[in-house]
């Protein structure tokens, strides 16, 4: 259901916590917790990416070294008939987004995710309308 990165924007070392990963975790049972031979530690130079699905256990490792500090950027990609994994319409509220230009709107998911031509579904609606229409016509 959903694919996750971690982008190295900076070398990935274990002493500055690099991501950890438990690879085949995505088929285990819900409550069983990985042995340490079981994870991998994501080293990697900048630029590089670890990808995984959703379900993986995975976790930023600890960082042992005093100065120094590993940055990285995470991307997530999910169907789109499933929620956003953060939940960015309660975090912006709507007084707020009502000011926005609409594509940042539907960004921040104010519009319905309307898939039915191609076999899927339509969610987000308010009253079985498009919120980011009910914005427009200041309805909502």
């Amino acid at each position: 259901m959903q694919v996750a990165s971690v982008i190295a924007l900076t070398d990935f070392r274990a002493e500055t916590g690099a991501t950890v990963v438990a690879p085949g975790s995505h088929l285990w049972e819900r409550q069983r917790q990985p042995k340490p031979e079981e994870l991998a530690c994501a080293e990697m130079p900048a630029g590089s990416a670890v990808v995984y699905l959703g379900s993986t256990i995975h976790a930023g490792g600890a960082n042992t070294t005093d100065d120094e500090w590993r940055r990285g950027m995470h991307m997530s990609f999910a169907v789109g008939w499933l929620r956003t994994e953060d939940n960015n319409y309660l975090s912006t509220p709507l007084d707020v987004a009502r000011t926005l230009p609409r594509r940042s709107q539907e960004l921040l998911g104010y519009a319905a995710h309307d898939a039915i031509a191609a076999g899927g579904g339509y969610l987000g609606t308010v009253d079985l309308l498009d919120p980011i229409e009910l914005i427009a016509q200041g309805k909502l």
